[in-house]
């Protein structure tokens, strides 16, 4: 599993891939929350951060059926 993370002005949004049998990457999970506590590239809320990233990460991995362990 491969879970890869865009922090954008307005969105978050979570990817979470896994290898196909010809060793190719297949997107099984997305989740996206509004983005909360940044602005301009910058935290300016640490908690409301966290907060979107937590539920983008949750959502993808509710998508995917499986746990997020490491976020690139």
């Amino acid at each position: 599993v491969i879970a890869a993370l865009d922090v954008g002005t307005s969105k978050v949004t979570c990817f979470i891939a896994e290898r196909n049998s010809q060793g190719e990457l297949a997107i099984v999970g997305i989740g996206q929350d509004t983005a909360e506590g940044l602005k301009a590239g910058t935290v300016t809320d640490m908690g409301a951060a966290v907060k979107s990233i937590g539920t983008a990460v949750h959502r993808a991995e509710v998508m995917a059926d499986t746990r997020v362990r490491e976020l690139f």
